[in-house]
């Protein structure tokens, strides 16, 4: 038996291994149900037939939320890390151009 869906609902796909969240944008009664689905956090719209489809519960939601700031917060500092070493290197070429002997 599956779930009942309305538009507006939250949901993550069973097919993705709840991959992302998305919300249903509208209900096609296609000769398979299917929904069609925009990203929460991504811009993202995919369709997916209804069978698929799991409503996010509060704690699923905050899970989630944590995890996508700790793969965010990763991501900056590796950034970050990796354009200050970009930015000493290119620093200490400029300056030994600068005060090089003639």
């Amino acid at each position: 038996m599956s779930e009942a869906f309305e538009v507006g609902d939250i949901v993550t796909r069973r097919s993705y291994n709840f991959d992302m969240l998305f919300k249903i944008c509208a209900i096609l009664d296609k000769p398979v149900p299917t929904a069609l689905l925009k990203g929460i956090d991504m811009r993202v719209e995919a369709s997916a037939p209804l069978d698929d489809l799991v409503k996010v519960t509060p704690d699923m939601m905050n899970k989630y939320t944590r995890e996508m700031s700790m793969k965010c917060e990763r991501y900056l500092r590796k950034c970050i890390s990796g354009s200050t070493a970009r930015m000493r290197s290119a620093f200490r070429a400029m300056r030994a151009d600068t005060f090089a002997r003639p």
